[in-house]
């Protein structure tokens, strides 16, 4: 997905590996990606409440701002 516009979008990509994202509005809720890169204007929410996820695997970028998942 590059340059693309997601309206309010709640528990986006959850359970989704491999991502490659670049979403030029805000993100209402990111759930439980399992691997890639997402990059959005912003993300009101990011969780990771499923434990066989890692983290680690996902990169999340806030406008030009690496995140981190865990926070």
């Amino acid at each position: 997905m590059t340059n693309c516009a997601l309206v309010n979008t709640n528990l986006a990509f959850e359970y989704c590996s491999d991502i490659d994202a670049s979403i030029t509005t805000e993100i209402t809720s990111v759930k439980n990606p399992i691997s890639g890169k997402i990059t959005a204007l912003a993300i009101g929410e990011t969780i990771f409440d499923d434990p066989k996820i890692d983290p680690s695997q996902t990169t999340i970028t806030i406008g030009n701002q690496e995140a981190n998942p865990n926070d």
